[in-house]
């Protein structure tokens, strides 16, 4: 009788583990590629080195900046430019945001007084999920943003700067 209730755990437990890695696959989807645009067509150039994957996807909180993933059914907040900012993504797979608890569109300037912070949906996928992209303004008065943060540190040197603006 041991070896059956050994084997048996065992196949439990591989059962198990088969069906949480199979969960895992299902709750993240990749980003997706467009065939024959090159670069420009594979949406992980997008995301930087955090990509979406990680505390990016499903994250406690909005990102200062970047790429993250929400799931149908989930949504997050925080603070951009002193406004409350809400992102979820309802059980049809539609994104919906409010900007200091009024609904807006989630596209474009976040802080319309000052457009600091822009959003971009990247993706819409078959499991009702939701890639987005926060990006930020790198100087005021000019319209040159990015969205990760490699190169907001990279522009945020002072010889890249001076490059686009006068020092």
């Amino acid at each position: 009788m041991l070896p059956n209730l050994k084997t048996t755990l065992s196949l439990l437990s591989i059962t198990i583990l088969l069906i949480g890695l199979r969960l895992e696959v299902v709750a993240q989807p990749a980003l997706p590629n467009i065939p024959g645009l090159g670069s420009y067509g594979n949406f992980a150039n997008y995301c930087g080195k955090e990509g979406v994957s990680g505390s990016r996807w499903n994250p406690e909180e909005l990102p200062w900046i970047g790429c993250f993933g929400l799931s149908s059914g989930r949504s997050i907040s925080g603070v951009i430019a002193g406004h409350r900012v809400e992102v979820s993504v309802n059980t049809r797979g539609e994104e919906e945001c409010k900007v200091d608890g009024a609904s807006v569109e989630c596209r474009g300037c976040i802080d319309h007084d000052d457009c600091s912070a822009m959003l971009v949906i990247l993706s819409r996928n078959s499991d009702k999920s939701v890639f987005l992209q926060l990006s930020r303004r790198v100087w005021k008065g000019m319209p040159q943003y990015v969205g990760t943060e490699e190169l907001w540190t990279a522009f945020s040197k002072p010889s890249m700067r001076c490059r686009y603006t006068v020092c």
